[in-house]
């Protein structure tokens, strides 16, 4: 199993975490309170927790190219939803 994770940080972390979590329910089972967020995509889990330094997101798949679609899919949905232009996270 391989993991990444980041921290985006941004003003209103659970405000976001809510928006992505209702947004990808439509194509993924999801499920959210004010904290904490879990989405099952195809390629692997994604839990995100929402904290006093922003909107932590950790991803488990079987594969590094499905780490990198779980990347790709975040990463353009939190530019979009954050209406942020410099999009920066440090997955480790």
């Amino acid at each position: 199993m391989k993991t990444v994770q980041a921290t985006f940080n941004t003003d209103n972390p659970s405000a976001l975490l809510k928006r992505l979590c209702k947004h990808f329910r439509h194509k993924a089972p999801a499920e959210w309170d004010d904290h904490q967020g879990r989405v099952e995509f195809k390629p692997g889990l994604c839990l995100m927790t929402a904290s006093e330094k922003g909107l932590s997101i950790h991803f488990e798949a079987e594969s590094e190219p499905a780490i990198d679609t779980l990347k790709m899919i975040l990463e353009t949905h939190i530019q979009r939803m954050a209406r942020q232009d410099a999009l920066e996270l440090d997955w480790q």
